[in-house]
């Protein structure tokens, strides 16, 4: 395992996502924007439920200071493909996971592109999870007391970084900087993901908000 690329890890960790039976997640996005004056914090959690080879559910909310939190589904049942957002009732239209999903890409983080991707890769609109430039691995780091692999791209604008697992292969943790003229914007995604695991039905259910 010591000897593994950057590239090695990363081919590996797609496998994981493809050939996992069943998958489910909780997470959190969490964007901050400096200003030289304060500091302005989006949160938007999200979850990740998945049997394959169609059962498929991903919420997240946008849970944002002074502004009415919004919530989006997307969700598969064999045939039947549902979508729902309160910002834009067109999203009820959507008649593919693969375009529920991409609809959701920028807005939710990009929780609703990494790993549902690499679960659905013949279903997404992305050839890519994540854009990745030129990745080098640097020092392994300990992540909420699991050991993972610690991947840099010293040529994306984003200053972007990854933590995967060490034993599971699975995402950890996604860190990205930018720095503008007048701001600075930090986001953090964090992961909690279970691999062939137990998804129960009530994990499932479309359960769209009335």
């Amino acid at each position: 395992a010591d000897d593994l690329t950057a590239v090695d890890i990363l081919t590996r960790m797609k496998k994981v996502y493809a050939n996992a039976q069943t998958y489910h997640d909780k997470g959190l996005v969490k964007v901050v924007i400096r200003f030289p004056e304060r500091d302005h914090t989006v949160k938007k959690p999200f979850t990740t439920a998945f049997i394959r080879p169609n059962r498929f559910r991903f919420e997240y909310k946008d849970i944002e200071p002074l502004v009415k939190t919004s919530t989006f589904i997307a969700y598969q049942n064999g045939q039947d493909i549902k979508a729902h957002w309160d910002l834009d009732e067109g999203v009820s239209q959507i008649t593919s996971i693969g375009e529920a999903l991409a609809t959701a890409a920028g807005i939710s983080g990009g929780s609703a592109r990494t790993v549902p991707t690499m679960l659905l890769p013949e279903e997404s609109r992305f050839r890519n999870p994540i854009l990745l430039y030129s990745p080098k691995r640097t020092v392994d780091e300990v992540i909420d007391g699991i050991d993972c692999y610690r991947i840099e791209d010293p040529n994306d604008y984003r200053d972007l970084t990854l933590w995967i697992d060490k034993e599971t292969f699975l995402l950890r943790k996604i860190y990205t900087y930018q720095d503008f003229q007048d701001s600075q914007a930090e986001s953090t995604t964090t992961y909690k993901p279970i691999l062939n695991g137990e998804v129960t039905e009530k994990m499932l259910e479309f359960g769209s908000p009335k």
